[in-house]
């Protein structure tokens, strides 16, 4: 889960995939300040910043 505090970044996200593989599958979101993002067990997702960005993640323990 993560939340932007400032700047805006794009959630790329395939859920229970493997998201290097299917990109052309992935689902993007566009987050700004205000927003949170909540993935699933299972979920691959990688941010992809536009600019400095300031946000909160937390993950548990043993993600990569």
């Amino acid at each position: 889960m993560g939340s932007v505090a400032d700047g805006c970044l794009e959630e790329w996200a395939v859920q229970g995939s493997l998201l290097r593989v299917l990109v052309s599958h992935a689902q993007t979101l566009r987050l700004r300040p205000g927003d949170i993002f909540h993935a699933q067990n299972g979920d691959e997702h990688v941010a992809h910043p536009d600019g400095p960005v300031r946000a909160l993640v937390i993950e548990k323990s043993g993600c990569v």
